[in-house]
C-alpha cells in the first residue's frame, strides 16, 4: 500500500520515523481495546486490564447524554496525571473546529488526537 494512502498526511515516507511510529502505534492497537477514561486511577486499572491505550475524557459519553452537554477535552493536569501513571499510549479528544484544544496537544507534542463533533 502506498505510504502517502496509509498515513494521511502525504508528506511521510515508508523509510521516515513518523512512518515507523505511526505503523507502530497502529501494530501496538491492533486487536487491543482503548478504554475511556476520566482520571489516572482509571488508567490504571485500564492498563492491568489489558487495554492497549486509554482515551483521556472529560467526562464518559454515557454521562455526556445523561446530563447534556457535549464532549469537551480533558484538563491538561488530568491528561498529565495519566500519562505519568501508565506506559500505553494516551489519547486525548479535541472538539472539531476549537483549535485553543488541538493547540494545546500541539504545544506539548502530544501526537494522538481524535476529534469529536460539538
Amino acid at each position: 500500500m502506498d505510504a502517502k494512502k496509509v498515513n494521511g498526511s502525504g508528506n511521510a515516507s515508508k523509510g521516515s520515523n513518523e512512518w515507523r511510529v505511526k505503523v507502530g502505534l497502529a501494530e501496538m492497537l491492533k486487536g487491543g481495546v482503548i478504554m475511556d477514561v476520566t482520571n489516572a486511577e482509571q488508567a490504571k486499572i485500564a492498563e492491568k486490564s489489558g487495554a492497549c491505550a486509554v482515551m483521556a475524557l472529560e467526562r464518559v459519553p454515557s454521562d455526556i447524554r445523561k446530563e447534556g452537554g457535549v464532549a469537551r477535552m480533558a484538563s491538561i493536569k488530568v491528561i498529565r496525571e495519566i500519562m505519568a501513571t501508565v506506559t500505553i499510549p494516551v489519547m486525548a479528544k479535541v472538539r472539531i473546529g476549537h483549535f485553543a484544544e488541538a493547540e494545546c496537544c500541539r504545544r506539548w507534542k502530544w501526537t494522538s488526537l481524535t476529534r469529536a463533533k460539538c
